[in-house]
């Protein structure tokens, strides 16, 4: 089989936009059906007798937050091995995805090693908590840290696949194993099909093998492709490849640290607005998901273009990517704003939390445009090796815009749910300003940087 799908014709922006949204729709179903893991956890220990519902409160949160800081290294999986094969590279870009798979390995053991020191001392995470939330917590964290290392393959294999421009097979891998998620669940968390009921614990065991068994599928169907056979050192890419990731790491660990902050603020407010907030997050996460999936695409198919030697393609790459998700987002946000009244009623059925919520739907709608720019910019930097930029705007974007004007709109103005979210739209205008601004320079200095090699290519040609 093919190393990656053939890129589009140079300076059509018509094939480029047919390639991203062949990419994008099932790269959007995917996130969607990762995010449905945990959502399906925490419905179904709704009805599990016990603290478990509350307890999803910290294990998910803290599950998420793992795994997102510790898989940044995926980051470099997609910017380099896409260059490389953009180049014409695809031995080096095996090497990439070798070394892709040995820090994936590495990082999710040293998780895996660490979980149980954290799931016993969750009371520092969460002092205010009762010992029987805490315990059913312990349960649920326990036994999905432990397969970190499997999680984190299955995350590598799929950043491998959607950089080769393969997002249908993790999408048919995702709904199949979703589908043995929802089953082994209900079954091993409420006591059906002979399983006794272990609630948290049970749904805990059910989640990591779901875990394991992505993690089993993905892989091979990598090592089926050939994807990760090659003669190349994996020591030749470990500089560049760390020169990406590392940023990452530094990002998420920041953005991480900005959102409990966000989420402290947020808590001075009272019950009402934490529900409503999270409430509106509900409704929220659709709409960052399908900017989130395009701009998953930009960042691979902008890869490789780059690493073709076509950084103008790359950069329109980016835009079309951030226009299409733009009329999504938009969209949804204007299905939300103009039903949110049916809509709510199915997240919460308190009334003070559906009154607060509705107050914010204007501002559910204002915040898409930002959202859907800043969310693919981001990606589609991070694609073309440019973490360090992203580091910048993502840090001080969600350390001193978003936590300062949530603060300054939320408890001092005393706006509420409105506050919060009038912060939070102050961070994604920021931040996209920020992206359009230092994204012109950094386009032009890739720009230069292609040129160099070509002329460096030129010269090597000629003295042969």
């Amino acid at each position: 089989m093919a190393d990656v799908r053939s890129l589009p014709p140079p300076n059509d922006s018509r094939a480029l936009v047919r390639e991203l949204r062949a990419l994008a729709g099932p790269a959007i179903a995917t996130s969607v059906l990762h995010t449905l893991v945990f959502a399906v956890d925490r419905a179904v220990l709704g009805h599990a007798a016990g603290p478990c519902l509350a307890a999803m409160q910290i294990a998910g949160n803290l599950e998420w937050s793992i795994a997102s800081v510790f898989s940044a290294f995926t980051v470099g999986t997609v910017a380099r091995a896409g260059f490389h094969l953009g180049a014409g590279a695809p031995e080096r870009a095996r090497a990439v995805v070798r070394l892709s798979f040995a820090w994936a390995i590495g990082m999710g053991s040293l998780v895996a090693a660490l979980g149980f020191f954290l799931a016993a001392n969750l009371r520092v995470i969460s002092p205010a908590a009762s010992e029987p939330v805490l315990a059913a917590a312990r349960a649920y964290l326990e036994p999905t840290l432990a397969v970190a290392p499997a999680q984190f393959l299955a995350l590598t294999a799929l950043a491998t696949l959607q950089v080769h421009g393969d997002t249908r097979t993790p999408f048919v891998v995702g709904v199949a194993t979703n589908a043995a998620h929802l089953v082994l669940v209900w079954a091993m968390a409420l006591g059906h099909l002979g399983f006794a009921a272990g609630g948290c614990a049970g749904a805990g065991r059910a989640t990591a093998l779901t875990f394991l068994a992505e993690a089993v599928v993905l892989v091979l169907v990598v090592f089926a492709r050939g994807l990760f056979r090659g003669a190349s050192s994996i020591r030749s890419e470990q500089h560049e490849f760390w020169r990406v990731a590392v940023p990452t790491f530094g990002e998420r660990t920041l953005y991480h640290a900005g959102y409990v902050t966000f989420v402290a603020v947020i808590g001075r407010m009272g019950d009402v607005v934490m529900a409503a907030n999270q409430a509106m997050l509900t409704l929220e996460a659709m709409c960052w998901l399908s900017a989130d999936g395009l701009g998953i695409s930009a960042a691979s198919l902008g890869a490789r273009l780059v690493g073709a030697g076509r950084v103008d393609d790359a950069r329109r790459c980016a835009s079309l990517a951030a226009r299409d998700a733009v009329a999504v987002l938009v969209s949804v946000g204007v299905l939300g704003w103009l039903f949110g009244d049916q809509l709510l009623p199915l997240v919460s059925n308190d009334p003070l939390v559906i009154a607060e919520a509705k107050r914010t739907l204007g501002m559910l709608l204002l915040v898409q445009p930002f959202m859907a720019m800043g969310t693919v910019y981001g990606d589609a930097l991070r694609g073309v090796g440019q973490t360090k930029v992203v580091l910048l705007v993502s840090s001080l974007s969600a350390l001193v815009v978003r936590v300062g004007a949530v603060t300054l709109f939320g408890p001092v103005l005393g706006l509420g749910l409105p506050g919060v979210w009038l912060g939070s739209t102050s961070d994604w205008i920021a931040r996209t300003v920020a992206y359009l601004t230092l994204g012109r320079r950094t386009w032009a200095k890739l720009e230069a940087e292609s040129r160099a090699r070509e002329r460096a290519g030129n010269s090597l040609e000629v003295a042969a």
